[in-house]
């Protein structure tokens, strides 16, 4: 399929947040946090009901994780949904021959990314701009959406087309108190200091960006982040701070 094709389908893409290790069969292995099936199955709902073309998973690993040598098969976030959402696929499938589709063929993942900003930048880099394509529904947790919508209208440019479509969090009132707060001081940072310093799409000052200032989010050390973003990355493992 052309790229002129492509530029008329949709991708849903499934921001990670978190690995947890299961033990099967006397062997451990990564599987997703509850929250991600959430994202997950959401995406895969999307993609069922034929709202989207493609699934495109992400994520390296959380930040505050550390990869365990003992584990078995896919270790980042990516690759593990992607081996989810398979699974899934294939339970509902069963042995009916001749699928119309099959996942494999329209499943890709990128796994750099530690955050959202790199989930925005390494989908565009890796999976959207070599495929052809300019659709997409980003699929997060409720109350990850309108950061994630901030930072992928940014990060992608008015080129795109950009949806969100959200999964549940089931968080109790004051963790969604706490999350909300943290999520509004994030989503204002990205708003003043980054979107408003670096044009929309602007890909040679991004990936600038992404090369020097982003690096130092990581770090801990950059004087110009936000307290509450050094608490982010302190605090909350499970979802990252860009």
């Amino acid at each position: 399929m052309s790229n002129g094709e492509n530029s008329k389908k949709t991708a849903a893409i499934v921001l990670g947040g978190g690995l947890k290790k299961v033990k099967i069969q006397d062997q451990i292995w990564y599987e997703p946090e509850e929250q991600v099936k959430e994202r997950l199955d959401k995406a895969y709902t999307l993609f069922e009901e034929g709202k989207v073309d493609y699934l495109i998973t992400t994520g390296k690993y959380s930040i505050m994780a550390s990869i365990d040598p003992n584990v078995m098969g896919p270790r980042t976030e990516a690759e593990v949904g992607k081996k989810y959402l398979i699974a899934k696929f294939n339970a509902r499938a069963g042995n009916v021959s001749g699928a119309k589709r099959r996942i494999e063929d329209c499943i890709f993942y990128e796994d750099q990314s530690m955050d959202t900003i790199g989930n925005a930048w390494f989908v565009k880099k890796i999976c959207l701009e070599p495929l052809g394509i300019t659709s997409c529904i980003v699929v997060t947790s409720d109350y990850h959406i309108e950061r994630t919508r901030v930072i992928f209208e940014w990060v992608l440019g008015p080129q795109y087309a950009v949806a969100c479509a959200e999964a549940p969090s089931h968080l109790s009132d004051e963790e969604r108190e706490r999350r909300d707060h943290f999520e509004k001081s994030l989503t204002d940072y990205v708003r003043t200091h980054l979107a408003g310093s670096i044009a929309a799409g602007d890909d040679e000052a991004l990936q600038k960006f992404m090369e020097n200032e982003h690096q130092k989010m990581f770090s801990g050390v950059d004087p110009h982040l936000p307290r509450p973003l050094h608490i982010g990355l302190q605090e909350s493992p499970g979802e990252q701070p860009g």
